[in-house]
């Protein structure tokens, strides 16, 4: 079994990241001449399912999946393995915090982002998922990647200040194990397209629209759907009544509009590719370009700083923390240019209770927000 302590092939685990759903996050290192060392995540799945030959299926597919995948914006999976009869992944380890818990932390702030912030990041995720889709297999043909949970849980932002997608557990894709029974969902349901809730067959274009709903919610600090039960999110969805960001913030016109193309109840509709977004929201607001890597860092640790440290002192790692921070940009003047105050009157109702609001999901995998 995995525990701290133990060895992993070439690796030996140092500590305990926490536990999620079926699987367990471990932090472990690699050792070698030089003084080379690399620090990796072990995500194993917990023994009590070892059993279960449909999770076994999901976990083997996210691990056979994402390998391929070689994007800066997206975890790298370096291996797949077995260790006494449990499977485990080997990944990137990376320190920092989910989307959700930034937005949750700006709230608590009483500021939420300006729409260059928002798509600056938004454009990253763009990036990592076009290159997911683009994923070619052997043979050189298209995996038909989707990844069908893109939601602010599965997006990291990373203490260097890269934006990272995680958590193919239950992506699509050609060749996979588990397949999904007829009328199935799977996915967090209020960043879900219309077509992958009526269980119809999805293309990237599903996460197009899950994109447009992450890019919505950071941009009007709420959730899409409110505080609606599941049928009526549902039928939003399939009616196409939903609001523009603009009708709750202060949003350019053009940002707005490729929001709502993203939100297409008519898969058509939408853009073709996560590329054609990217570049959609760079034309709507080429600012968003410039919003670089650091300044992303230094937002992350102005909003989070005091929990990511807390959190890096008990790694038996080195990771970057408020103290060794690069002076320029400080935390502060990257909050004041790259985040608004909310306004007296808001009624957001996606951050403040976001953390803690539980999504009922169908055949779900673990999600990572709370390992890493």
């Amino acid at each position: 079994m995995i525990q701290v302590g133990s060895n992993v092939g070439p690796y030996k685990v140092v500590a305990d990241l926490g536990s999620g759903g079926m699987a367990h996050l471990f932090l472990a290192v690699r050792d070698g001449p030089a003084g080379f060392r690399r620090e990796v995540a072990i995500k194993a799945i917990k023994p009590a399912y070892t059993s279960d030959s449909s999770f076994v299926d999901m976990f083997l597919d996210e691990g056979r999946i994402a390998a391929r995948i070689q994007h800066p914006n997206v975890v790298r999976i370096e291996e797949l393995g077995e260790s006494e009869g449990s499977f485990y992944l080997v990944m990137e380890y990376v320190h920092g915090a989910t989307l959700s818990k930034l937005l949750t932390g700006l709230y608590g702030m009483g500021r939420t982002l300006e729409p260059v912030a928002a798509a600056a990041i938004a454009m990253r995720i763009a990036a990592g998922l076009h290159a997911a889709h683009e994923t070619r297999g052997e043979d050189g043909t298209l995996l038909q990647v989707v990844h069908r949970d893109v939601s602010p849980q599965n997006l990291i932002v990373a203490t260097t200040g890269s934006i990272k997608l995680i958590d193919f557990g239950i992506a699509k894709a050609k060749h996979r194990l588990h397949r999904t029974g007829l009328g199935q969902m799977k996915g967090k349901l209020r960043y879900m397209a219309p077509e992958q809730m009526r269980g119809d067959v999805v293309d990237r274009r599903a996460d197009i629209w899950s994109l447009g709903v992450v890019l919505w919610e950071t941009l009007a600090t709420r959730r899409l759907y409110g505080a609606v039960g599941d049928l009526e999110v549902v039928r939003l969805a399939l009616a196409g009544e939903l609001s523009p960001p603009g009708a709750f913030c202060d949003v350019p016109f053009a940002l707005d509009r490729v929001v709502m193309q993203c939100l297409s109840v008519d898969p058509s509709a939408r853009p073709a590719t996560a590329h054609a977004v990217r570049e959609s929201i760079r034309d709507a607001l080429p600012e968003a370009g410039r919003v670089d890597d650091p300044q992303l860092a230094a937002l992350l640790f102005g909003v989070l700083g005091a929990e990511l440290d807390a959190k890096a002192a008990q790694l038996p790692i080195n990771t970057p923390t408020t103290r060794t921070l690069p002076p320029r940009p400080a935390p502060r003047d990257v909050i004041a240019e790259l985040t608004r105050w909310l306004d007296d009157d808001s009624d957001a109702t996606m951050v403040g209770t976001y953390e803690g609001y539980e999504e009922r999901e169908e055949e779900a995998s673990p999600s990572l927000e709370e390992l890493m």
